[in-house]
């Protein structure tokens, strides 16, 4: 849900961010945590725009308003 809402922000704002979702194991509590991430950057000008801060800012207000219960409490699963 939240790679989906952070792809409906930036469709909005006609700027393209990479939306990324990997699992990772941590072996320490021996289970698994979902990580997903956004990064933005203008290819052209080779680093951060203008447009790039709107866009993490919408990104922002769109976690704090819709998904806020999302991350507070990721879901894990074991490896038992």
């Amino acid at each position: 849900e939240f790679l989906s809402r952070m792809a409906a922000v930036a469709h909005v704002q006609n700027h393209y961010p990479v939306l990324s979702m990997e699992r990772r194991l941590i072996p320490s509590k021996r289970s698994w945590q979902i990580v997903s991430s956004v990064e933005c950057h203008t290819l052209l000008l080779k680093g951060l725009s203008y447009n790039d801060f709107q866009l993490a800012m919408y990104m922002d207000i769109e976690v704090e308003q819709r998904l806020g219960h999302l991350l507070l409490s990721p879901p894990t699963s074991s490896l038992d």
